[in-house]
Order: C-alpha cells, then structure tokens, then sequence
C-alpha cells in the first residue's frame, strides 16, 4: 500500500518493459495507480491486474502522457474512481488482446481513457461495473479506436457498455455489445457530444434499456450493424446506414458465447455486404434451431421476490402452448442452470427457481440475467440474488 501514486510500481521517466508480472491487492489509498503508475513509455506483456485498488484513477494502471504498449494482460477485480482496470491520461494507449472482467469505478469500469489516442483491439470486457457511465469502457475526448472487442454482461447508471463524450470522434467497428446491464432509460452505446463512426458492430440484448442513444448533438454514422432485442428498442440514432434489425444468433446466449451460427446474419454468407459483424465469427455450433413465423412476442413479467433470499417466481407471457428455456447467467456472463418449461393455454407460463445452480448448490449473492428463450423469441431479465 501507499500514500501516494503507484502502490506496486511508481515509474517516471524510466521505460520498462514486464513480462509475466502479476500485481495483486496493491493499494494506492487516496491517489492513482493502485497497481502501476506511469509516466513514460512502456511495454507490457501476459501481465495480470487482480484485485487492486486506488482511491483516485486507475485500479490496475494510471498513465499519464505516454505510450503504453499492452498485449495479452488481464484486468480483474479492480477498483478505482475512474477507471477500475486501466486509466490513461492524454496517452498513446494501445492494448491488443486481453481480459477486463469484474473491475468497478464510478467511471469506466473497465477502462477508462481521457484525451489521447488510445486503441483497443481484441480486447474482452465482461461483468465490469460503473456508477455512472461506461460500464466496460469510457472515453472522453478521446481520439480512440476499438476493433473487435467484446462487452458483455457489464453494468453501469448509463452507457453500461461504451460511453464515449466529444469533441474528439472515436471508431468502433467489428465489436459486440451483448447482454449489459442498465438502469431503465439507459442505453448500452452512449454518445454524447460526439460523431463516432460505428460499423460491423453488434448491440444485442440490453436489459433494462436501449442499444444506443445520442445526447448533446452527437451524430454518430452507423452502418453495417446488427441491433436486436433491446429491452427499451434499437436507439439507433445519429446517421444511420444499411443496418440489420435481426436475431444475431449467437451460439450459446448473449451472456455466455458470442461466436455465431452458421446460418447467422452476422456472418459474410448472410448479410447483402457479405461482411463479418461482431467480434465473433463462426463458433462451429451448426445451424440454428430459430423458427421464422412464429405469433407474439415473448414478455418477461418482474420476477417475485427481487431480491431473493432463496426461491423466486420467473413468469413470462407470449404466444400460447409454447415450448421455452429458461437460462440463468452469473453476474460474469457464465451459464448457472438452464430449465425447459411451457407457456400454457393462456399464453402465461410460470416456473420456480430454487436459486440454486446446475449442481444443486446454492448461487452467490448477485444480480443474475434471466433469459427465456423459443423459436427465435428472446426476453431478457434480471434476478438479485441476496445471502
């Protein structure tokens, strides 16, 4: 622990360069970089943040006006008041590969880049949590660009996903936004005062609110993606292009595998630009079982007790005598249970979860995604879970 910057390493003016280094549960108490501060250029390699904390920016990294090289590192369990896994500062961010999962920060759970030129390729961002905006990602001013990045399951007060604030305009292309968590009126893509350019990306399955929208006269262009089955609608706004309003047809859930379908709109074969959408490709788990025609929309009714203590009520309505698959996610996104179950005569069904896992234990406390699923219908919830 430390009273000031950089509790595991402080380095200025002095390029390192770490492979294979672990920082776990350093704390820079009130100042930044819990687990790393820097100043300088710097290269990092298979490094892992797990668990470390600051009481300013950067939970696992503060950067400040410099360039700083990431491949392959892993983000975990950070805490920070921006930026739970990584903040940079006016920097050259550029981190390829890599995991972000279950970091908190009042801003950018995930990361969380100011000014700059920051860049994130094939980056993982899952379970992360903001209080206020960018539950996986925030950029603010920031000249950024994310390719090939996945968020799923990632919370926040707005913009649970990515948020990003002007002037500067960032690129977001080939990304999948799926499954994250905000609160009602929300949006899991916020732009605000900005002009993003938007294309192959995939906004799928928000709970709770919508998949994008525009505030302070950001216009973004959106072209070339894929919105379906937003608890509050599409959003799509700014300039928008040819876009797809189909089931994407991910492999197994939208909080588990992203990768595709054979058969999946997403993929070059079906779209009319035969081009990829999402960060995902093909997951060699055939054609999908989705079927076209069916009446009625799947609804799912508010859970009852939620919380729970133990046991709740999962109820949903749609169309009658219909076959369904009730799954439950962990709060990282990971399968627990899946029931099969029917909605009756009355177009209602109704089944009991004893809160309890595949295995027959008992769940963690936390806010677990219910999914009810059939023939290309999806209705998203949630379930909080209290021990």
């Amino acid at each position: 622990s430390s009273g000031g910057d950089g509790a595991g390493i402080y380095c200025q003016d002095a390029p390192p360069t770490l492979t294979r280094v672990d920082f776990v549960g350093n704390v820079a108490d009130t100042t930044r970089g819990g687990g790393l501060y820097i100043n300088c250029d710097a290269t990092l390699s298979d490094c892992s943040f797990v668990g470390n904390a600051s009481g300013q920016e950067g939970g696992g990294i503060f950067c400040w006006g410099s360039y700083l090289d990431l491949n392959g590192c892993s983000f975990v369990e950070n805490d920070a008041s921006a930026g739970g896994g990584i903040y940079g500062e006016d920097a050259l961010l550029d981190v390829d590969g890599g995991t972000f999962h279950g970091n908190v920060a009042g801003m950018g759970g995930g990361a969380c880049a100011q000014g700059g030129v920051p860049s994130f390729t094939d980056a993982d961002f899952g379970g992360n949590t903001a209080a206020i905006y960018g539950g996986g990602l925030a950029l603010l001013d920031a000249f950024a660009s994310v390719e090939q990045c996945s968020f799923t399951s990632n919370e926040a007060w707005d913009g649970c996903a990515v948020y990003c604030s002007g002037p500067a305009d960032p690129t977001i292309s080939e990304c999948t936004l799926s499954a994250n968590v905000v609160e009602p009126g929300g949006a899991a893509l916020l732009c605000e005062s900005c002009d993003p350019a938007i294309t192959n990306t995939i906004v799928a399955f928000t709970v709770e609110g919508s998949g994008m929208r525009c505030d302070l006269g950001a216009s973004p262009a959106v072209s070339h993606s894929c919105f379906y089955g937003n608890d509050g609608g599409d959003g799509l706004c700014g300039s928008p292009g040819d876009n797809l309003f189909d089931d994407p047809l991910f492999c197994d859930g939208p909080a588990v595998d992203a990768s595709l379908h054979d058969d999946s709109p997403c993929l070059p074969a079906g779209n009319a630009w035969a081009e990829q959408i999402g960060s995902e490709g093909a997951g060699g788990c055939g054609l999908s079982t989705a079927v076209v025609g069916v009446s009625g929309r799947l609804a799912l009714l508010p859970p009852s007790p939620n919380p729970a203590s133990g046991s709740a009520v999962v109820e949903w309505a749609g169309p009658a005598m219909l076959d369904v698959r009730v799954t439950l996610f962990d709060p990282a996104g990971r399968r627990v249970r899946a029931i099969d179950a029917r909605t009756g005569p009355d177009g209602t069904g109704r089944l009991v979860w004893d809160g309890r896992n595949s295995d027959g234990r008992d769940v963690a406390s936390g806010a677990y995604l219910v999914r009810v699923e059939s023939t290309g219908e999806v209705a998203l919830g949630r379930i909080v879970i209290v021990r």
